[in-house]
């Protein structure tokens, strides 16, 4: 299993569909994608927020689902405000 805990939002979003497919092409039998959808409350010494991409639960969700709905079962699960989404991933078949 890929684990990836609390990095997503960390990324860039014109990077996000290269780190997507990234993952994969890693052709693992399941995924945890654990995202927050705010921005982070401690900021990085130049001053910046290190949460880059902070997006809606939908917007993540249709991201996931172009990349890996087709080999793979895709539960969502997330609390009432939506702030942070687990994705869990597992393999069609396996």
């Amino acid at each position: 299993a890929l684990l990836c805990l609390d990095v997503l939002e960390h990324i860039p979003e014109e990077h996000m569909d290269e780190f997507f497919a990234s993952l994969r092409d890693f052709d693992s039998k399941a995924y945890m994608l654990n995202i927050c959808c705010k921005l982070a409350k401690q900021l990085l010494p130049d001053g910046t927020n290190p949460h880059v991409t902070v997006k809606s639960y939908g917007w993540w969700r249709e991201k996931v689902e172009h990349f890996f709905s087709g080999d793979y079962n895709i539960d969502y699960v997330t609390n009432d405000t939506r702030v942070e989404i687990l994705f869990r991933l597992t393999k069609k078949g396996d």
